[in-house]
């Protein structure tokens, strides 16, 4: 190719041959070809990117929609758990929660006292105000033995030991001696203690 962006120095003004005027047109013709090329491969990396950038400004108008959709419906299952509305569940939800459910058995789950050190619910832990519990709390609201914390076969399960004073399940008292399962992370309070039970 013709070196156009170097300066060099005229060897001679007035070239001999016609020959030589012939040789320099097919230089700068390939030149120019060569340039026509180049233009043309970067107008369809211009255009290609084009469409990307388009495809992509869909793609996030589709998932800023999404996350609306999802933002509006969790208000509703916030407003379900507190008691306010009843909702019905979609057979996609359903299959969604069973699922979860399955995941839940198998991770491993901590709890944390008062924003504390975290336990791994490996086996039973039992929590309560004697010191021969797993997570002892010393407060004369908690019984000896207030609470246990299980990992079965099928997941974590929280059981009220019989308290005296109860345990308090995400703000929902739990009846005297019952199991409730925990499937997702959750807060127990036990006298004026917040436990905080999560997975990893």
């Amino acid at each position: 190719m013709f070196p156009f962006g170097r300066k060099d120095k005229s060897v001679s003004k007035n070239p001999s041959k016609l020959n030589d005027y012939m040789i320099l047109q097919s230089i700068i013709d390939d030149g120019i070809k060569s340039a026509a090329e180049e233009i043309s491969g970067l107008e369809k990396t211009v255009d290609a990117l084009t469409n990307e950038i388009g495809e992509a400004k869909g793609r996030i108008a589709e998932a800023e929609k999404k996350s609306r959709a999802l933002q509006k419906r969790r208000k509703s299952v916030n407003d379900a758990i507190i008691g306010e509305k009843a909702i019905v569940l979609t057979d996609s939800e359903m299959d969604a929660i069973a699922v979860r459910r399955k995941e839940n058995e198998l991770r491993t789950a901590f709890i944390s006292v008062n924003g504390g050190a975290k336990v791994e619910v490996s086996g039973d832990v039992v929590i309560g105000r004697s010191r021969e519990c797993d997570v002892v709390i010393s407060d004369l609201l908690v019984s000896r033995k207030h609470a246990v914390i299980s990992r079965k076969n099928d997941g974590y399960w929280i059981e009220d030991l019989g308290s005296t004073n109860g345990t308090v399940l995400q703000g929902k008292k739990m009846q005297k001696s019952s199991s409730i399962k925990l499937e997702t992370p959750c807060s127990i309070s036990i006298g004026s203690a917040k436990i905080l039970f999560t997975f990893k």
